[in-house]
C-alpha cells in the first residue's frame, strides 16, 4: 500500500496548491520553464548546458555528503544520477562519479584525526598515479564541512598542498574528503550561500586536512616499496613518518627500484591533546 503524501504545486508564483497524495517514501521535485513570467531574472540564466551542470553538481554534493540517501536526477528526462542510499561514502563517490572497479582501485582512503582539536577528516583522494582519476580543474575537489559542502581558499590550500610536487602543474586529482570540527568553532554566515566559512584557528585546519591528505599517500607508497605497516584508528600509524631523503639511501642495503614517484618531502603532523578547552568558547 502507498504511504500517504503530500503533493505541492506551484505555477507561475501563485499560491501553492497542496493536497495528499498516495506516494512511495521519499521526496520528488519536477521543475519546468524556470522564470519563464520574469523576463528580468530568465535574461540572467546562462546557456541551458551550464545551467543544467549546475543542478546536476548541486545533486552530487548533496549525494556526497549524505550516502545514507537514495537520490535520483533526470535532466530533460534522460537519467544524469542514481544513487543507491547504502550509507557507504566508497559506494556513493563510485556511483557519482560513474567509476569502474578498475577506476576505484586508483582511490585511497582518508581517515585522519585529532581528539585535541576535535578535528575528524574522512573520504577517499586519488593516488598520484592514478590518472585516470585527474581532471583539469578544481572541480574536482570535493570538500565538505559538517556535512555541507563548501568551496573555502583554507580547504583548497590545503588539498593544493597536499599534492604539491605529486602530480603536474594543471593535473587535479578527484578528491572527496569531509571534515568534521566543532560548530562553535566556524563561522558559516560569511556567505550567502553558505559555500564560505571562517574558521577560529585556519593555519591549524590547513595543517590538518593536508596532513590527513598525505598520510595514505605516504602509506600507499610504503606498502608499494617496503610493505605496509600496521593501520591504527584515526589515520595514524605504528611505522615512523617516511622521509626519503634519509630512509632509503644506506638503510641496509634498500634501494628505490626506480624513480620516486612521491617526493613528500615533509608531511609530519603532531596530534594536539585533550588540554580541557582545546578551542575557544
Amino acid at each position: 500500500m502507498d504511504a500517504a503524501g503530500t503533493q505541492v504545486a506551484v505555477d507561475g508564483g501563485s499560491e501553492p496548491v497542496v493536497q495528499p497524495v498516495g506516494c512511495a517514501p521519499g521526496t520528488v521535485m519536477d521543475v519546468r520553464d524556470l522564470f519563464f513570467n520574469v523576463p528580468a531574472r530568465l535574461k540572467f540564466l546562462k546557456r541551458p548546458a551550464t545551467e543544467l551542470a549546475a543542478v546536476e553538481e548541486a545533486m552530487q554534493a548533496l549525494a556526497l555528503s549524505h550516502p545514507a540517501v537514495r537520490f535520483s536526477l533526470a535532466l530533460d528526462g534522460k537519467p544524469a544520477l542514481a544513487t543507491s542510499g547504502s550509507g557507504d561514502l566508497a559506494t556513493a563517490v563510485r556511483e557519482v562519479f560513474g567509476l569502474s572497479a578498475d577506476k576505484a582501485g586508483g582511490l585511497l582512503p582518508v581517515d585522519f584525526g585529532d581528539p585535541g582539536l576535535g578535528l575528524s577528516l574522512v573520504g577517499w583522494v586519488a593516488s598520484p598515479d592514478a590518472l585516470a582519476l585527474h581532471k583539469r580543474s578544481k572541480k574536482a575537489w570535493w570538500t565538505f564541512l559538517n556535512r555541507r559542502a563548501v568551496r573555502c581558499p583554507v580547504l583548497s590550500k590545503a588539498v593544493e598542498a597536499a599534492f604539491e610536487s605529486l602530480v603536474p602543474h594543471g593535473s587535479y586529482p578527484l578528491c572527496v574528503v569531509a571534515l568534521a570540527m566543532p560548530p562553535q568553532v566556524v563561522d558559516v554566515n560569511v556567505h550567502p550561500a553558505k559555500r564560505e566559512v571562517r574558521y577560529a584557528r585556519p593555519n591549524e585546519v590547513f595543517a590538518f586536512v593536508k596532513a590527513g591528505l598525505r598520510r595514505p599517500m605516504e602509506e600507499a607508497f610504503q606498502a608499494r616499496m617496503l610493505g605496509a605497516p600496521t593501520a591504527l584508528p584515526g589515520g595514524q600509524s605504528d611505522a615512523p613518518p617516511w622521509r626519503p631523503e634519509t630512509d632509503f639511501p644506506g638503510q641496509a642495503g634498500i634501494q628505490p627500484t626506480g624513480p620516486n614517484p612521491l617526493a613528500f618531502g615533509s608531511a609530519s603532523y603532531t596530534p594536539t591533546r585533550p588540554s580541557g578547552g582545546p578551542w575557544p568558547s
